[in-house]
């Protein structure tokens, strides 16, 4: 990295390469040299790829709260539904229950009805 503080000239701030040719002597061919860079190249190819990790956690994470959501979702529709069911039940009720009174009362009227004559048809002696 080269730094210039004088006027007029512009800082660079690029990354120094870690690449260097292989060692090409014939005495580093004999010794078996390798240089450090190759070195270097060969863990980083097999270091973790943190980048992938996190990517795959995103994905495990957000596939969670789409599953999360989505239940959430069946559970209210299924508290709506039930909730339904039961306003239609107790309404159903209530009409039956209306039309069972109205059925009691008009049974009772026809029975005083009855009453009423049979005891006007006893009173007048049976002149109707």
């Amino acid at each position: 990295m080269r730094y210039a503080a004088a006027k007029g000239n512009i800082p660079d701030f690029s990354p120094s390469s870690l690449s260097s040719p292989r060692v090409t002597s014939n005495a580093g061919s004999a010794a078996g040299a390798v240089s450090t860079s190759g070195i270097f190249g060969a863990l980083r190819a097999k270091a973790p790829k943190y980048d992938q990790i996190g990517n795959t956690a995103a994905d495990v994470q957000s596939a969670e709260n789409i599953a999360a959501q989505e239940a959430e979702t069946a559970l209210t529709v299924a508290k709506i539904k039930g909730e339904g069911v039961a306003a239609r039940g107790k309404m159903e009720s209530n009409v039956y229950g209306d039309m069972a009174s109205a059925a009691e009362s008009g049974g009772m009227m026809s029975l005083l009805g009855g009453v009423a004559g049979g005891a006007f048809s006893l009173a007048t002696g049976g002149i109707a």
